[in-house]
């Protein structure tokens, strides 16, 4: 190698060089730490693909994950139907003295999206089904509060009502009612979400979350019993099957066929 020609050509060297490690050490360190904070606030989802999910298709794996908060107030609150016309989500805490005391009217106007009925041997197949029930609401023609519900799953039988059955609606809200009555300085805590797959117009299941406070806002876990799990965000959670012993559903349209 030829020496330098003069010390000061080799000073102009050492400090260019200088200068260009310390313009692309900190940039390679950050664009590392940049990737790490990123990765960590927005980790790889659990349900993916290769197209961008909008909003509405998200809704398909909906997982409750924030925990119920007591504001000492009644609250009722509904998300807007979705750009298929279905409704997302019914969320209310209330108090005894909050629950209706005018009967429900016993017909409904409103057609939910993907509505259809059949009589399958006498018995109808369908229920235009509440998400947060009339009982606790005192909505009755609510779109955003209406999806199409099997009678089995809603009312817990083909024909008729059985609220001991473990696997309808009306198993769980005839609970959390009496627990309401029973406990009248107590709050209830109640969400209600249809699950949908991809753009099918029925939900192939509805999941119920609910949770106590009393009059100062502590937390008073919920079992009434069936088919309950603990939620990630500490309520009692259920999941029922929208499905009908004696029938075959198409989900996407909401017609049926007899078993």
């Amino acid at each position: 190698m030829k020496p330098f020609k003069n010390f000061k050509e080799f000073i102009k060297i050492l400090i260019v060089a200088g200068l260009s490690l310390l313009i692309i050490v900190p940039f390679l360190s950050k664009s590392n730490i940049s990737k790490t904070i990123h990765d960590i606030k927005n980790p790889i989802p659990i349900f993916s693909n290769d197209k961008k999910q909008s909003a509405d298709e998200d809704l398909n794996n909906f997982i409750l994950k924030e925990e119920p908060s007591w504001t000492g107030k009644y609250k009722l609150e509904m998300k807007e139907l979705d750009h298929l016309g279905r409704a997302v989500q019914s969320h209310i805490l209330l108090q005894k003295k909050n629950m209706p005391r005018e009967a429900r009217e016993p017909r409904l106007n409103y057609n939910p999206v993907g509505w259809h009925n059949y009589k399958f041997d006498g018995k109808w197949l369908m229920n235009r089904g509440h998400l947060v029930g009339y009982q606790f609401s005192g909505l009755n023609d609510e779109a955003r509060n209406l999806v199409p519900e099997t009678a089995y799953m809603n009312a817990g039988a083909l024909s008729g009502m059985d609220d001991s059955n473990t696997s309808s609606m009306l198993f769980y809200e005839n609970r959390l009612a009496a627990w309401l009555r029973m406990n009248p300085d107590k709050w209830l805590d109640y969400t209600v979400t249809p699950i949908y797959k991809d753009n099918e117009l029925l939900p192939r299941q509805v999941q119920l979350n609910y949770v106590g406070f009393d009059k100062n806002g502590k937390v008073l876990p919920l079992r009434i019993g069936g088919n309950e799990t603990m939620a990630e965000n500490n309520t009692t959670q259920v999941t029922l099957e929208n499905t009908s012993p004696n029938a075959i559903i198409n989900y996407a349209t909401g017609t049926a066929k007899q078993k």
